[in-house]
């Protein structure tokens, strides 16, 4: 899914915005193509990564096309949500 957070994010981000859950509800249908968890195909002995910071106020699903563009072409790509600085996050218990 594009926001992993689902309806939950939707309405963090329209608070933060100051606008209606409506515009942002459209992200809900919205679907990409990474699989979260996944293996890599082709497992060489090494792979490149990066580690994708959100920014203050923001969350890793805002850059879930730059983390799959920068995934289709190799690089394992870790998203870390920060507690207290990103919008939306869960932690599971």
């Amino acid at each position: 899914p594009y926001l992993r957070g689902g309806p939950a994010e939707v309405e963090v981000l329209a608070a933060l915005q100051r606008r209606p859950r409506e515009a942002y509800a459209p992200l809900l249908a919205a679907r990409g193509h990474a699989i979260v968890g996944a293996r890599p195909l082709r497992a060489p002995a090494r792979l490149p990564v990066l580690v994708l910071s959100h920014g203050y106020l923001s969350s890793p699903s805002v850059h879930t096309a730059l983390a799959e563009a920068l995934a289709s072409h190799g690089y394992v790509v870790l998203a870390v949500a920060h507690a207290g600085e990103a919008h939306a996050v869960r932690f599971p218990d």
